[in-house]
C-alpha cells in the first residue's frame, strides 16, 4: 500500500509542481505567488497526517 501514495506524491503533487507554479505566477503576475501551491500542499500534508495520527499511550507497540 505504500506505493500509491508515494506515486501520487512524488508524481503528481511533485511532477506538477513546476507548471503550476509557473502558471499561477503567470496569471497574476506575481512572481511569489507560485510559492503558495507548495506551501498549501506541504500545510494540507501536515494537518491531515497529523489528524489520521492515534494516540499509543496505553497501547503495546512491542510486537
Amino acid at each position: 500500500m505504500v506505493p500509491l501514495p508515494c506515486h501520487l506524491d512524488n508524481g503528481w503533487f511533485g511532477g506538477f509542481l513546476p507548471a503550476i507554479s509557473f502558471a499561477l505566477a503567470a496569471v497574476t503576475g506575481n512572481m511569489y505567488y507560485g510559492l503558495r501551491y507548495p506551501v498549501v500542499i506541504t500545510l494540507m500534508t501536515a494537518v491531515i497526517g497529523t489528524s489520521l495520527l492515534y494516540e499509543t499511550k496505553d497501547t503495546d507497540i512491542s510486537r
